[in-house]
């Protein structure tokens, strides 16, 4: 799975528990983004929950591991992303 890099927050979602946020990746999609909202151990429960569902032929939703530069989270600080 390749990473995709985050270049435009776009704006908080209306929807979910962890505030997530909806970001525009560099390959054009649209990503809902989790941020401080979600711990370190809940983020990665979800992606072994993803790979899991993948392996087993389960319906899922696609997902990905995204990167957000430094310079787009400092430029974003009143966003607390």
């Amino acid at each position: 799975m390749s990473r995709v890099e985050i270049i435009e927050v776009i704006r908080r979602a209306d929807q979910g528990v962890t505030r997530p946020y909806i970001c525009r990746g560099n390959d054009g999609n649209i990503y809902f983004v989790k941020g401080e909202g979600a711990s370190r151990r809940s983020l990665l429960c979800e992606w072994i929950a993803g790979k899991l569902a993948l392996l087993t032929n389960v319906p899922i939703a696609p997902f990905a591991i995204v990167d957000v530069p430094e310079e787009l989270l400092a430029f974003s600080a009143g966003l607390d992303l």
